[in-house]
């Protein structure tokens, strides 16, 4: 080779090194950020004494020396030196989250957001609004989803249409109302559906009639007749029915 060569070769072979780097660095920036963007939400929810499942089985919540307790045979993923020097967060992928309190809000969902992993999702709180139940929306591997709050209208539910792989939502203690249960048609593999505490009536059960997958429906503390609701039976007779009414339907019943 000659001199000329050698040169070309080690100044490619530096141009090639500087990328390698620089990818490095962008990938691990990356994985830095989602793991104090995890841990973020770990704090939240642990000091809301909720719960969060992991992938490999653990499940952790507030309770002194009980706050993680293994659920299966596996366990967490890398070595136990590196996770102790580097922290669980860089392994640790939650699965599962539940909680409810102040601190959940808006900007709350907006970290959650971001683990691409989350099954199951439920939260709730007097600060939580439609604005955050947008962030929901961009969770297209959520099975599970329970939502509650006085600030959640049926614009929130707009936000969730596109949600097609859930197969339970709750709404328990929001404003949807009957012009909101439009949006529940997207829903086709839907099995459980828990509207407890809404403001819905009979003219909204319209738009739970093509969810012919639905197992379970909680009209609970709604505005429902049992009319509505045996006329519902009618066209979804797989489907049980939870019903209770709230104390302004009882009332103008005679």
């Amino acid at each position: 080779m000659t001199t000329h060569s050698r040169r070309r070769f080690f100044r490619y072979s530096l141009r090639t090194l500087m990328l390698v780097v620089t990818v490095f660095c962008v990938w691990l920036g990356w994985q830095v950020q989602k793991a104090r963007n995890q841990q973020y939400v770990i704090s939240i929810v642990v000091a809301e004494n909720g719960l969060i499942a992991y992938q490999h089985g653990l499940i952790e919540y507030q309770g002194g020396t009980d706050r993680m307790r293994k659920l299966s045979k596996d366990g967490p993923p890398g070595s136990t030196w590196l996770r102790r020097l580097i922290g669980n967060e860089y392994f640790f992928r939650v699965s599962r989250v539940e909680v409810h309190g102040e601190r959940i809000d808006d900007t709350f969902l907006a970290a959650i957001k971001r683990l691409a992993d989350i099954r199951g999702l439920s939260v709730g709180g007097p600060s939580l609004t439609d604005e955050g139940v947008k962030h929901i929306s961009k969770m297209n591997r959520l099975e599970a989803l329970n939502v509650s709050g006085r600030r959640v209208t049926d614009q929130g539910l707009l936000y969730l249409k596109d949600l097609k792989s859930l197969g339970h939502l709750g709404l328990v203690n929001t404003r949807i109302t009957d012009k909101g249960l439009v949006h529940l048609r997207s829903f086709r593999v839907l099995t459980t559906l828990n509207l407890n505490g809404t403001p819905v009536t009979d003219k909204g059960l319209k738009h739970i009639e093509p969810l012919t997958n639905l197992l379970m429906l909680d009209l609970g503390n709604t505005r429902c007749s049992q009319e509505g609701i045996q006329q519902l039976n009618q066209t979804l007779p797989n489907c049980h029915v939870l019903y209770t009414p709230s104390p302004t339907t009882a009332t103008q019943q005679p």
